[in-house]
């Protein structure tokens, strides 16, 4: 099997960027929601926290595990939120020793990877890869069937809820996106060292169906991300500007 070709990569590349925007958008609307309810900084950061904990603690343990997987011992992790000097918020951080660039490519790139495993494992439980295929087939009568089997389900809004907590911390942070030079260059190398080698067929023929099952899942993983933020914002939006309304413009308390 062919390895995945330029234009699918570029597609991924674009869905990866608008997840970031989404989710950019997603947190700063929640971030206000809980201000305007809770009307106290530190505790609307509190429940901002707890609001994403299951995603930030997959983030932050998919890199202190990743870092012990690659022999690092000097490590600190904190869950514990903290708003940065430019107004935005920290929600955790993993402290490593000094890391090669080899170490810093896995270590910052196992979030993501981490939240895409999540995300298509919630998507195969809720039965969305079902509703995916016949969606994408234009099979109105089997969309309705499926819609109706998840929305009895009597767990739905657990994992819905955690598909939303994961797939919004699943990007990588501002510090974690210093490592992706490293890692093109990791890839990059791999691809130029096999190709000098002559090598690239038996890559083909070898990780092909590898590389085309992990380009499909992060394809699912990063489209139900959108779609589930699209359907939300929405709705964040309407209860934000009601809130609004409600305190009279008003953040915290006079």
């Amino acid at each position: 099997m062919a390895l995945p070709n330029f234009g699918l990569v570029l597609w991924l590349l674009l869905c990866v960027v608008l997840v970031g925007w989404l989710q950019s958008r997603v947190t700063r609307h929640a971030q206000l929601i809980l201000l305007l309810l809770i009307r106290n900084e530190h505790a609307a950061l509190l429940a901002f926290q707890i609001l994403f904990l299951p995603g930030v603690a997959l983030h932050e343990g998919s890199h202190w595990i990743v870092a012990r997987l690659l022999g690092m011992r000097d490590m600190e992790i904190s869950l514990w939120p903290r708003r940065q000097r430019d107004g935005s918020v920290r929600l955790g951080y993993v402290k490593t020793e000094h890391m090669n660039f080899a170490r810093a490519a896995f270590v910052g790139t196992a979030p993501l990877m981490a939240g895409i495993v999540v995300v298509s494992l919630i998507s195969a439980r809720l039965g969305l890869g079902r509703l995916w295929t016949a969606a994408a087939a234009a099979e109105a009568m089997q969309v309705r069937a499926v819609l109706a089997e998840v929305w009895l389900r009597p767990d739905l809004w657990l994992w819905v809820y955690l598909l939303f907590a994961c797939s919004n911390t699943m990007l990588p942070s501002a510090s974690d996106r210093r490592a992706l030079p490293a890692a093109a260059a990791v890839l990059g190398g791999l691809a130029l060292g096999g190709y000098l080698l002559g090598m690239l067929p038996l890559v083909r023929a070898a990780f092909g169906g590898v590389a085309w099952g992990l380009a499909s899942a992060t394809n699912v993983a990063l489209c139900i991300t959108i779609l589930l933020d699209l359907l939300l914002l929405p709705l964040l939006y309407l209860l934000e500007t009601l809130l609004w309304r409600l305190r009279g413009g008003q953040l915290l308390r006079a």
